[in-house]
C-alpha cells in the first residue's frame, strides 16, 4: 500500500485504470471506432488511444503509477491490461514510457 500522498494516484489506477483499458481493447477488437468525440464521451474511456497516452504519460512522470513509493498492485493491473491486448492480437502495442 503506498503512503498517503500516493493514494489518491494509487485507489484511481487500482479501480478505474484498468477497466477504460480492458472496454477501449474489447471495443476495437470487433473494429468499433470512436472517431467522434461525442461517442467518446458516451463510452466513459474516449478511445484506447487516449487510455494508453494517459497509462504512458503516468508511467513517465514516476517509476510507478501511485508516484515514487513502490511498486504497487495498480502498476500489475494496468501493466497486465495494457500489454494483453496485443498479446491477443485486439490492439497495437503501446510506446515504451521513458522512451
Amino acid at each position: 500500500m503506498p503512503r498517503p500522498a500516493s493514494e489518491a494516484a494509487y485507489h484511481r489506477w487500482l479501480f478505474s485504470g484498468a477497466e477504460p483499458v480492458e472496454a477501449a481493447t474489447m471495443h476495437q477488437a470487433p473494429g468499433v471506432t470512436t472517431e467522434d468525440p461525442q461517442q467518446q464521451g458516451l463510452l466513459g474511456y474516449g478511445s484506447l488511444e487516449r487510455v494508453v497516452d494517459a497509462a504512458v504519460a503516468a508511467a513517465s512522470t514516476a517509476p510507478h503509477l501511485a508516484g515514487w513509493d513502490a511498486f504497487s498492485a495498480a502498476d500489475v493491473d494496468v501493466g497486465t491490461q495494457v500489454g494483453w491486448g496485443p498479446r491477443v492480437g485486439h490492439a497495437a502495442a503501446p510506446p515504451r514510457a521513458g522512451g
